[in-house]
Protein backbone atom coordinates (compact mmCIF):
# COMPACT_ATOMS: atom_id res chain seq x y z
CA UNK A 1 0.00 0.00 0.00
CA UNK A 2 2.51 2.22 0.87
CA UNK A 3 4.44 1.72 -2.69
CA UNK A 4 1.53 2.98 -4.45
CA UNK A 5 0.59 5.53 -1.76
CA UNK A 6 4.04 7.34 -2.69
CA UNK A 7 4.78 6.73 -6.42
CA UNK A 8 1.22 8.09 -7.10
CA UNK A 9 2.11 11.42 -4.97
CA UNK A 10 5.49 11.62 -6.50
CA UNK A 11 4.44 10.68 -10.33
CA UNK A 12 1.54 13.87 -10.06
CA UNK A 13 4.23 15.83 -8.74
CA UNK A 14 6.36 15.98 -10.81
CA UNK A 15 4.10 15.21 -13.80
CA UNK A 16 1.93 18.46 -13.23
CA UNK A 17 4.67 21.10 -13.59
CA UNK A 18 5.88 19.40 -16.68
CA UNK A 19 2.18 19.05 -18.10
CA UNK A 20 1.68 23.07 -17.11
CA UNK A 21 4.90 24.38 -19.10
CA UNK A 22 3.69 22.39 -22.03
CA UNK A 23 0.58 24.06 -21.75
CA UNK A 24 1.77 27.24 -21.35
CA UNK A 25 4.56 27.02 -24.18
CA UNK A 26 1.51 26.27 -26.32
CA UNK A 27 -0.98 28.98 -25.63
CA UNK A 28 -3.42 26.03 -24.17
CA UNK A 29 -4.92 27.84 -21.28
CA UNK A 30 -8.25 28.34 -19.12
CA UNK A 31 -8.44 32.01 -20.44
CA UNK A 32 -10.94 34.34 -17.54
CA UNK A 33 -14.32 34.88 -19.40
CA UNK A 34 -18.00 36.19 -17.56
CA UNK A 35 -18.42 32.78 -16.26
CA UNK A 36 -15.04 31.86 -14.95
CA UNK A 37 -14.10 32.07 -11.26
CA UNK A 38 -10.01 32.93 -11.54
CA UNK A 39 -8.18 36.01 -12.92
CA UNK A 40 -5.54 34.91 -15.05
CA UNK A 41 -5.00 32.52 -17.98
CA UNK A 42 -4.38 29.01 -16.19
CA UNK A 43 -3.03 25.79 -18.00
CA UNK A 44 -6.36 23.00 -17.41
CA UNK A 45 -4.04 20.29 -17.90
CA UNK A 46 -3.70 18.78 -13.44
CA UNK A 47 -6.15 16.09 -14.38
CA UNK A 48 -3.89 14.55 -17.02
CA UNK A 49 -0.90 14.62 -14.30
CA UNK A 50 -3.21 13.36 -11.64
CA UNK A 51 -4.43 10.29 -13.68
CA UNK A 52 -0.81 9.76 -14.54
CA UNK A 53 0.23 9.50 -11.35
CA UNK A 54 -2.68 7.55 -10.09
CA UNK A 55 -2.39 5.16 -12.82
CA UNK A 56 1.40 4.75 -11.86
CA UNK A 57 0.69 4.19 -7.85
CA UNK A 58 -1.68 1.47 -9.15
CA UNK A 59 0.34 -0.25 -11.76
CA UNK A 60 3.22 -0.14 -8.76
CA UNK A 61 1.15 -1.89 -6.10
CA UNK A 62 -0.20 -4.39 -8.20
CA UNK A 63 3.42 -5.14 -9.25
CA UNK A 64 4.56 -5.62 -5.44
CA UNK A 65 1.48 -8.06 -5.04
CA UNK A 66 -1.27 -5.72 -3.95
CA UNK A 67 -4.54 -6.95 -5.14
CA UNK A 68 -6.64 -5.39 -8.00
CA UNK A 69 -10.54 -4.35 -8.38
CA UNK A 70 -12.73 -6.71 -9.95
CA UNK A 71 -12.78 -5.84 -13.45
CA UNK A 72 -9.58 -4.07 -13.26
CA UNK A 73 -9.39 -4.16 -17.13
CA UNK A 74 -12.62 -3.07 -17.68
CA UNK A 75 -12.83 0.01 -15.12
CA UNK A 76 -9.08 0.92 -16.68
CA UNK A 77 -10.87 1.10 -20.01
CA UNK A 78 -13.36 2.94 -19.51
CA UNK A 79 -11.57 5.49 -17.27
CA UNK A 80 -8.93 6.25 -20.36
CA UNK A 81 -12.14 6.30 -22.69
CA UNK A 82 -13.37 9.08 -20.24
CA UNK A 83 -10.41 10.72 -19.85
CA UNK A 84 -9.16 10.84 -23.58
CA UNK A 85 -12.80 12.43 -24.09
CA UNK A 86 -13.26 14.97 -21.57
CA UNK A 87 -9.18 16.13 -22.85
CA UNK A 88 -10.75 16.77 -25.97
CA UNK A 89 -13.55 18.83 -24.57
CA UNK A 90 -11.01 21.12 -22.98
CA UNK A 91 -8.59 21.46 -25.87
CA UNK A 92 -11.75 21.62 -28.48
CA UNK A 93 -15.06 21.83 -26.49
CA UNK A 94 -17.43 18.75 -27.93
CA UNK A 95 -21.22 19.21 -27.81
CA UNK A 96 -22.81 17.82 -24.40
CA UNK A 97 -24.76 15.41 -26.04
CA UNK A 98 -21.54 13.84 -27.72
CA UNK A 99 -19.64 13.85 -24.04
CA UNK A 100 -23.11 12.69 -22.16
CA UNK A 101 -23.47 9.39 -25.24
CA UNK A 102 -19.76 8.96 -24.46
CA UNK A 103 -20.29 8.63 -20.56
CA UNK A 104 -23.63 6.75 -20.81
CA UNK A 105 -21.91 4.28 -23.32
CA UNK A 106 -18.97 3.77 -20.61
CA UNK A 107 -21.32 3.25 -17.87
CA UNK A 108 -23.60 0.69 -19.66
CA UNK A 109 -20.39 -1.51 -20.74
CA UNK A 110 -19.14 -1.46 -16.84
CA UNK A 111 -22.42 -2.47 -15.34
CA UNK A 112 -22.88 -5.32 -18.30
CA UNK A 113 -19.67 -6.42 -16.68
CA UNK A 114 -20.08 -6.01 -12.87
CA UNK A 115 -23.87 -6.97 -12.63
CA UNK A 116 -22.30 -10.72 -12.97
CA UNK A 117 -20.74 -10.16 -9.93
CA UNK A 118 -23.48 -9.38 -7.38
CA UNK A 119 -27.62 -10.40 -7.12
CA UNK A 120 -29.94 -13.51 -6.66
CA UNK A 121 -28.58 -15.84 -9.13
CA UNK A 122 -25.79 -14.00 -10.53
CA UNK A 123 -27.46 -11.34 -11.38
CA UNK A 124 -28.76 -7.90 -10.84
CA UNK A 125 -32.55 -6.37 -10.83
CA UNK A 126 -32.96 -4.68 -13.73
CA UNK A 127 -33.63 -1.22 -11.42
CA UNK A 128 -30.05 -1.74 -9.92
CA UNK A 129 -28.56 -2.16 -13.23
CA UNK A 130 -30.44 1.09 -14.09
CA UNK A 131 -29.69 3.04 -11.10
CA UNK A 132 -25.62 1.80 -11.28
CA UNK A 133 -25.62 3.38 -14.56
CA UNK A 134 -27.58 6.43 -13.87
CA UNK A 135 -25.48 6.90 -10.30
CA UNK A 136 -22.07 6.55 -13.24
CA UNK A 137 -23.17 9.46 -15.19
CA UNK A 138 -24.44 11.29 -12.64
CA UNK A 139 -21.41 11.43 -10.57
CA UNK A 140 -19.43 12.13 -13.56
CA UNK A 141 -21.05 15.25 -14.41
CA UNK A 142 -21.66 16.72 -11.01
CA UNK A 143 -17.64 16.00 -10.49
CA UNK A 144 -17.21 18.22 -13.39
CA UNK A 145 -19.73 20.61 -12.57
CA UNK A 146 -18.52 21.30 -9.25
CA UNK A 147 -14.54 21.85 -10.16
CA UNK A 148 -15.41 24.97 -10.61
CA UNK A 149 -12.85 27.19 -7.74
CA UNK A 150 -9.49 25.93 -6.56
CA UNK A 151 -8.88 23.22 -4.43
CA UNK A 152 -12.55 22.04 -4.27
CA UNK A 153 -12.50 19.07 -6.35
CA UNK A 154 -9.29 18.07 -5.09
CA UNK A 155 -10.72 18.35 -1.23
CA UNK A 156 -13.70 16.66 -1.93
CA UNK A 157 -11.58 13.44 -3.53
CA UNK A 158 -9.33 13.27 0.00
CA UNK A 159 -12.26 12.86 1.69
CA UNK A 160 -13.76 10.26 -0.10
CA UNK A 161 -10.59 8.31 -0.61
CA UNK A 162 -10.03 8.37 2.96
CA UNK A 163 -13.20 6.97 3.39
CA UNK A 164 -12.99 4.03 1.07
CA UNK A 165 -9.53 3.39 2.63
CA UNK A 166 -11.04 2.83 5.74
CA UNK A 167 -13.69 1.08 4.36
CA UNK A 168 -11.15 -1.26 2.44
CA UNK A 169 -8.78 -1.94 5.83
CA UNK A 170 -11.96 -2.53 7.99
CA UNK A 171 -13.54 -4.81 5.54
CA UNK A 172 -10.20 -6.33 4.59
CA UNK A 173 -10.34 -5.51 0.89
CA UNK A 174 -6.82 -4.73 -0.26
CA UNK A 175 -8.11 -3.51 -3.49
CA UNK A 176 -10.26 -0.81 -2.48
CA UNK A 177 -7.79 0.36 0.46
CA UNK A 178 -4.76 0.83 -2.11
CA UNK A 179 -7.21 2.25 -5.04
CA UNK A 180 -8.84 4.67 -2.90
CA UNK A 181 -5.19 5.76 -1.16
CA UNK A 182 -3.16 5.80 -4.42
CA UNK A 183 -6.60 8.27 -5.67
CA UNK A 184 -5.50 10.24 -2.20
CA UNK A 185 -2.15 10.65 -2.70
CA UNK A 186 -2.50 11.78 -6.69
CA UNK A 187 -4.76 14.69 -4.88
CA UNK A 188 -2.91 15.49 -2.14
CA UNK A 189 -0.24 16.12 -4.61
CA UNK A 190 -2.26 18.26 -7.40
CA UNK A 191 -3.26 20.12 -4.04
CA UNK A 192 0.16 21.62 -3.96
CA UNK A 193 -0.47 23.34 -7.31
CA UNK A 194 -4.45 23.91 -6.71
CA UNK A 195 -4.57 25.14 -3.49
CA UNK A 196 -6.03 28.71 -3.50
CA UNK A 197 -4.76 30.61 -5.30
CA UNK A 198 -4.04 27.77 -7.98
CA UNK A 199 -1.14 27.76 -10.39
CA UNK A 200 -3.00 24.31 -12.54
CA UNK A 201 -6.59 23.49 -13.07
CA UNK A 202 -7.78 20.31 -12.95
CA UNK A 203 -9.58 20.27 -16.15
CA UNK A 204 -12.33 18.34 -17.50
CA UNK A 205 -10.01 15.00 -17.79
CA UNK A 206 -9.83 15.10 -14.00
CA UNK A 207 -12.78 16.16 -12.50
CA UNK A 208 -14.28 12.90 -14.81
CA UNK A 209 -11.91 10.69 -13.83
CA UNK A 210 -12.25 11.27 -10.29
CA UNK A 211 -16.44 11.13 -10.90
CA UNK A 212 -15.81 7.90 -12.05
CA UNK A 213 -13.75 6.55 -9.89
CA UNK A 214 -15.61 7.46 -7.17
CA UNK A 215 -18.77 6.64 -8.63
CA UNK A 216 -17.09 2.63 -9.57
CA UNK A 217 -15.29 1.60 -6.17
CA UNK A 218 -18.34 0.54 -4.36
CA UNK A 219 -19.77 -2.00 -7.64
CA UNK A 220 -17.26 -4.69 -6.27
CA UNK A 221 -19.39 -5.99 -3.03
CA UNK A 222 -22.62 -7.95 -3.36
CA UNK A 223 -24.36 -5.32 -1.93
CA UNK A 224 -24.29 -2.89 -4.68
CA UNK A 225 -27.35 -0.46 -3.57
CA UNK A 226 -26.58 0.05 -0.48
CA UNK A 227 -22.65 0.46 -1.38
CA UNK A 228 -23.80 3.25 -3.52
CA UNK A 229 -25.68 4.51 -0.64
CA UNK A 230 -22.78 5.19 1.04
CA UNK A 231 -20.30 6.06 -1.65
CA UNK A 232 -23.56 9.18 -2.34
CA UNK A 233 -22.33 10.00 1.61
CA UNK A 234 -18.79 10.23 1.11
CA UNK A 235 -19.60 12.98 -1.78
CA UNK A 236 -23.13 14.40 -0.90
CA UNK A 237 -21.88 18.16 -0.95
CA UNK A 238 -21.10 17.44 -4.73
CA UNK A 239 -24.49 15.92 -5.08
CA UNK A 240 -26.63 18.17 -3.20
CA UNK A 241 -25.29 20.96 -4.85
CA UNK A 242 -25.94 19.71 -8.55
CA UNK A 243 -29.29 18.29 -7.45
CA UNK A 244 -30.58 21.51 -6.00
CA UNK A 245 -28.99 23.63 -8.94
CA UNK A 246 -30.14 21.59 -11.62
CA UNK A 247 -34.06 21.66 -9.91
CA UNK A 248 -34.03 25.53 -9.38
CA UNK A 249 -32.77 26.47 -13.15
CA UNK A 250 -35.16 23.70 -14.68
CA UNK A 251 -37.82 25.74 -12.21
CA UNK A 252 -36.73 28.42 -13.88
CA UNK A 253 -36.80 27.38 -17.65
CA UNK A 254 -33.22 27.87 -18.14
CA UNK A 255 -31.56 25.58 -20.84
CA UNK A 256 -30.02 23.07 -18.30
CA UNK A 257 -26.85 22.40 -21.08
CA UNK A 258 -25.47 25.81 -21.07
CA UNK A 259 -22.74 26.93 -18.70
CA UNK A 260 -23.43 28.87 -15.83
CA UNK A 261 -22.66 30.22 -12.54
CA UNK A 262 -25.09 29.39 -10.30
CA UNK A 263 -24.28 26.61 -8.35
CA UNK A 264 -24.78 27.00 -4.82
CA UNK A 265 -20.55 27.10 -4.47
CA UNK A 266 -20.31 29.52 -7.28
CA UNK A 267 -23.14 31.97 -5.68
CA UNK A 268 -21.20 31.64 -2.31
CA UNK A 269 -18.13 32.96 -4.23
CA UNK A 270 -20.26 35.90 -5.86
CA UNK A 271 -21.31 37.28 -2.21
CA UNK A 272 -17.61 38.21 -1.77
CA UNK A 273 -15.93 34.66 0.26
CA UNK A 274 -12.83 33.53 -0.88
CA UNK A 275 -12.25 30.48 -2.75
CA UNK A 276 -10.14 28.84 0.30
CA UNK A 277 -13.40 29.59 2.87
CA UNK A 278 -15.63 27.68 0.34
CA UNK A 279 -13.49 24.83 -0.44
CA UNK A 280 -12.85 24.13 3.40
CA UNK A 281 -16.15 24.72 3.87
CA UNK A 282 -17.64 21.62 1.49
CA UNK A 283 -14.56 19.77 2.73
CA UNK A 284 -16.04 19.68 6.36
CA UNK A 285 -19.77 19.38 4.70
CA UNK A 286 -17.85 15.70 3.30
CA UNK A 287 -16.44 15.28 6.46
CA UNK A 288 -19.86 14.98 7.73
CA UNK A 289 -21.18 12.20 5.37
CA UNK A 290 -18.63 9.66 6.54
CA UNK A 291 -20.38 8.86 9.94
CA UNK A 292 -23.16 8.31 8.02
CA UNK A 293 -21.44 6.23 5.05
CA UNK A 294 -18.68 3.92 7.14
CA UNK A 295 -21.63 1.89 8.81
CA UNK A 296 -24.33 1.82 5.30
CA UNK A 297 -20.50 0.48 3.58
CA UNK A 298 -19.98 -2.12 6.54
CA UNK A 299 -23.20 -3.14 6.21
CA UNK A 300 -24.41 -1.98 9.55
CA UNK A 301 -27.20 0.66 8.02
CA UNK A 302 -27.55 4.11 8.79
CA UNK A 303 -27.95 5.35 12.36
CA UNK A 304 -30.46 7.83 12.40
CA UNK A 305 -28.61 10.81 13.85
CA UNK A 306 -25.96 10.55 11.15
CA UNK A 307 -28.16 10.92 8.73
CA UNK A 308 -30.15 13.84 10.41
CA UNK A 309 -26.73 15.65 10.69
CA UNK A 310 -26.51 15.72 6.83
CA UNK A 311 -30.24 16.64 6.27
CA UNK A 312 -29.46 19.62 8.80
CA UNK A 313 -26.11 20.39 7.33
CA UNK A 314 -27.79 20.78 3.59
CA UNK A 315 -30.99 22.71 4.89
CA UNK A 316 -27.96 25.04 6.52
CA UNK A 317 -26.17 25.19 3.40
CA UNK A 318 -29.19 26.57 1.41
CA UNK A 319 -30.14 29.07 3.90
CA UNK A 320 -26.84 30.11 4.24
CA UNK A 321 -26.28 31.21 0.94
CA UNK A 322 -29.37 32.46 0.58
CA UNK A 323 -28.63 34.62 3.55
CA UNK A 324 -25.78 35.78 2.18
CA UNK A 325 -27.39 36.48 -1.27
CA UNK A 326 -30.20 39.00 0.39
CA UNK A 327 -27.50 40.70 2.22
CA UNK A 328 -25.08 41.54 -0.44
CA UNK A 329 -28.08 42.41 -2.53
CA UNK A 330 -29.16 44.66 0.27
CA UNK A 331 -25.65 46.68 0.32
CA UNK A 332 -25.84 47.96 -3.38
Amino acid sequence: MTAGFLVSFLTTLIAIPVLARWARSRNLLDVPNARSSHTRPTPRVGGVGLVAGVAAGQAAASALGSPTLEHAVVLASGALILVATSVVDDLRSLPALVRLAAQTGIAGVVVWQAAPAAGAGGQWPIWIALLTGGWIVGLVNAYNFMDGIDGIAGGQAIVAAAAWSAVGVATGDAAVAVAALTIGAGCAAFLVFNAPPATVFMGDGGSAFLGFVFAVLPLGGSRPFWSIAAAACFVWPFLFDTAVTLLRRLGRGENVLQAHRSHLYQRLTSTGLSHARVTWLYVGLAVLGLPAGIPLALGRGMPAPNGLLIAAAAAGLWWWVARRERRSAATT
